[in-house]
């Protein structure tokens, strides 16, 4: 029976679901990392939950200013290995583990919390609802099996 046929067709599609989230996510990884890197940490000095980083201390400020880097704010931006370090991994419960790769992570972690690595309400928003979703429907709509139900 044809209806039969399509239902078997849909539920191969939506085990299919989770890989074509995980290929979006992993084609999207730099602008999903610049979310914590550039937005959070960068621009407003903030972790995960909103919460502004731990101020650096005088002398810390002092080289900032020299160097034209924000003072205002805690960044964690140094010379750049602590960012370019960043990496993510998609997990097998469809959800996004981002760290660092620097060996100043560690150390990172105790001082400002593992919140530097998660995304705030906002950002976790955009990931899901203006990254993923978009292209996931988009890639559903061209799917042979969908376009053709």
């Amino acid at each position: 029976m044809f209806l039969d046929k399509k239902i078997k067709e849909l539920e191969k599609l939506k085990q299919e679901v989770p890989k074509q989230a995980e290929r979006i996510v992993l084609k999207s990884k730099e602008r999903i990392l610049d979310l914590i890197r550039e937005d959070q940490l960068f621009n407003k000095g903030i972790d995960g939950n909103g919460k502004k980083l731990i101020a650096y201390k005088p002398f810390t400020v002092a080289v900032k200013r020299l160097e034209g880097q924000p003072t205002d704010r805690t960044t964690l931006f140094n010379k750049g290995k602590f960012y370019d370090g960043f990496d993510l991994l998609y997990t097998d419960q469809n959800s996004i583990g981002v760290f660092s790769r620097d060996s100043k992570t560690p150390d990172l972690i105790e001082k400002y919390g593992k919140d530097i690595f998660t995304f705030t309400v906002d950002n976790n928003k955009i990931v899901n609802e203006e990254i993923v979703l978009p292209q996931l429907i988009e890639w559903l709509l061209n799917t042979p099996t969908f376009t053709q139900i």
